[in-house]
């Protein structure tokens, strides 16, 4: 954390520096702090999709699920085919009721990364709050078969949409 310190002195308009300083307060559970060194790289570089996408999986830690979107929605601005970006933005919109549109986001996600199990999972669970079981359960079998991690997940939480790494 001192070198970080020191770097900042030196360079202090250095926006990977704070974005990197992020990540480790993040490595630390200091969360504001995080927020704060994400809020500066974001601002000296606001074309940073890592600082944005940390950022808003923050706000979604955090429960705060507009700037959330915000910040994935202009990730996706910037890189239209970081199929993890549409996967996060998804999840936020499953957790605001926005169903219709988590789906559209999970549909991109498994477009550009076919093999990206938690978005089949996310969509199974769009699919099954907009009534189409059917659907719901073959991406359910799907995420399942791509990472086989998943089904005790599913088992110990139901329809959560934590993925089992923030377990």
């Amino acid at each position: 954390m001192k070198d970080y310190n020191r770097a900042i002195e030196l360079a202090p308009d250095n926006a990977s520096i704070y974005y990197n300083r992020g990540v480790l307060y993040v490595s630390q559970k200091d969360y504001d702090l995080a927020l704060k060194d994400y809020d500066t790289s974001i601002r000296l570089n606001p074309a940073n999709v890592s600082a944005l996408y940390n950022r808003g999986r923050l706000f979604q830690f955090k429960h705060d699920f507009v700037p959330a979107q915000a910040d994935f929605s202009e990730a996706i601005r910037l890189a239209p085919k970081a199929a993890i970006l549409y996967r996060e933005r998804g999840s936020v919109y499953l957790r605001v009721n926005q169903f219709q549109r988590a789906l559209d986001d999970e549909n991109e996600a498994v477009k550009l990364e076919p093999a990206m199990a938690y978005a089949y999972y996310l969509r199974g669970i769009a699919y099954a709050k907009l009534g189409d079981n059917d659907k719901a359960s073959a991406d359910t079998q799907k995420a399942v078969q791509l990472d086989p991690k998943l089904l005790q997940f599913i088992k110990l939480n139901g329809q959560s949409l934590a993925p089992p790494s923030a377990q």
